[in-house]
């Protein structure tokens, strides 16, 4: 009977370990599934990587957004005939300092990354340093604690497999 008990806890832990170690896959597959290719099309956008394609475009609208529905004020500019206040790949967000510094019939280069429909500016919001520092240390975090916890996992089996 103790026998068939102890072996009975030996397979909840083995199952315990499984389960454990599928969900730590799981949770960084996603994490490095979102945080590394959004990284890399950053790269792209920077030009530290191929792949981006830009072109000139002159600025034919400015529109600053008020209230967006986020709540907060929303600055905008576009570079066609289409209206700045219909989405669409026309326009671009740009931060308030950005949006001052430019004028209608300023020239800037647009950034398109393979089949992303998104235009970008090189130093736009999605490339700032605050969003890369963020991405990079939520992969670097994730890929520590991942580790950390599967060395624990496996310290903790392998000492288990000693004292038998």
């Amino acid at each position: 009977m103790a026998r068939s008990l102890e072996k009975g806890l030996s397979l909840l832990e083995k199952i315990f370990w499984l389960r454990s170690v599928l969900v730590l896959l799981v949770a960084f597959g996603l994490t490095a599934g979102i945080t590394v290719p959004k990284l890399y099309k950053a790269g792209q956008i920077k030009g530290w990587f191929p792949g981006a394609t830009t072109t000139e475009e002159t600025l034919t609208q400015k529109w600053h957004q008020t209230p967006h529905p986020n709540g907060s004020d929303v600055y905008w500019v576009a570079w066609s005939e289409a209206s700045i206040q219909t989405e669409g790949d026309h326009r671009l967000r740009v931060t308030p300092e950005r949006w001052d510094e430019l004028d209608v019939g300023t020239e800037i280069e647009v950034i398109w990354v393979g089949g992303d429909r998104t235009p970008y500016l090189r130093d736009g919001r999605f490339v700032s340093v605050g969003n890369l520092a963020f991405d990079g240390v939520l992969l670097l975090l994730m890929s520590f604690l991942s580790v950390a916890i599967v060395a624990s996992m496996v310290n903790t089996h392998l000492s288990k497999g000693t004292k038998d």
